[in-house]
């Protein structure tokens, strides 16, 4: 009789360990991967994401296969006298109704950066996930904010735009961060 009481015991022991973890794996084992729509990212531990969907709303509608257009990561440090975060990184997409090519597009951004009256510092081509990619680097006077932008047009007519941006006393201090995100940048493929 004993014997069988203590198996109880154990077996409750184990069961009631077991449901802990299981409960504790959601907070203990979240992934760091950020999976949005056609990618994923790891954005820098301890940053907040806040997602965007159409319309620029970050409740998610009713339908559950929405996806969010906007996924934008904040350092937890705001300036005080902007009530910004001091850095900020964000993955826009958005499907286009025609077929574009990023080569034949990107001129029209680059006149749009200038038009809004920002300083392009430089720009060029890179591939990211294996996709080419059209980059800018512009500084915006007014805010002192600097900026990165990676442009990306799919096969399916996706636009993905990866931008970073920081004060730009603060650019250089998290370059890495940005650097190391954009290089955990892979494209999904679903159907």
């Amino acid at each position: 009789m004993r014997f069988i009481n203590k198996c109880k015991h154990i077996f409750l022991s184990i069961f009631l360990f077991s449901i802990l973890i299981f409960t504790a794996q959601g907070c203990l084992f979240k992934s760091p991967i950020y999976k949005g729509d056609g990618y994923t990212i790891i954005f820098p531990e301890g940053w907040e994401v806040v997602e965007t969907y159409e319309g620029g709303s970050t409740k998610k509608p009713f339908y559950s296969s929405a996806k969010p257009q906007e996924a934008k990561a904040s350092t937890p440090q705001i300036n005080e006298l902007t009530d910004k975060p001091i850095a900020q990184m964000s993955v826009l997409v958005h499907q286009l109704t025609s077929a574009a090519w990023i080569e034949d597009d990107f001129p029209q951004i680059l006149s749009t950066i200038k038009k809004y009256g920002y300083k392009i510092i430089d720009n060029g081509e890179i591939k990211i996930s294996k996709q080419l990619s059209k980059w800018v680097f512009f500084h915006n006077l007014k805010e002192k904010r600097l900026y990165i932008e990676f442009y990306m047009i799919t096969d399916n007519n996706k636009l993905y735009k990866i931008q970073y941006q920081a004060e730009d006393t603060q650019f250089k201090n998290f370059r890495k961060f940005f650097e190391q995100s954009k290089e955990s940048f892979k494209f999904k493929f679903t159907f």
